[in-house]
Parts: C-alpha cells; structure tokens; sequence
C-alpha cells in the first residue's frame, strides 16, 4: 500500500515538473518547488494553500518564504489573497496565466 502511495505521489511530481518545465521560465530550485507544490494542490482539487503552510513544508522561516513568495508574485506565478477566516494571513494561488491542462 504504502509502495503504490508512493508511486502515485512521484508520478504526480513528475508531472508538476513537466508542467513547469514546459512554461520555458527562469527560477529559483526554491521558487520551482513552491510552483510544484502549488501545481499539486491545484491538481488535487484544492485551489488554495497558506504562505504558512508552505513555509513550514519547505522548511523556511517567514522571511524566506515572503521573498520566494515575493519574486514569484512579481513573475506572474502567484496571487497573494486574504484569508478571509484570517484577517493575518494570506493564502497563496496559483495565477490564470498558466492553463495547467496542457
């Protein structure tokens, strides 16, 4: 079970990996990690993840994660929004710039 759930995890990796590769763009390991990430949440169903959540997965402290968040915001990768269930944070998009059904 835990071999198959592993195998299903990688294969989507991969799949994130390709999606971004195929954009031709110039990141960061750091910011091609978050979009992977953020491709994956986005594949999952779930649109959405927290800049805390994402900070906490990659083992970074906020400073890092606001400046990573920073450049793939001003790239076009990401939208900052509100939480709206918590005024103190915010939760990270993925933009409509990038059609992920390619």
């Amino acid at each position: 079970m835990k071999k198959k759930l592993l195998l299903e995890n990688f294969s989507q990796f991969i799949k994130a990996k390709d999606i971004l590769n195929s954009w031709n763009v110039t990141l960061s390991f750091q910011e091609k990690l978050v979009v992977i990430y953020l491709i994956l949440i986005k594949e999952s169903g779930s649109a959405v993840t927290s800049q805390e959540i994402i900070g906490s997965l990659m083992d970074l402290n906020k400073s890092k994660t606001s400046r990573i968040l920073n450049n793939l915001e001003d790239k076009g990768f990401v939208m900052r929004l509100q939480n709206p269930l918590n005024k103190r944070s915010n939760i990270i998009v993925l933009t409509k710039i990038f059609n992920l059904e390619e």
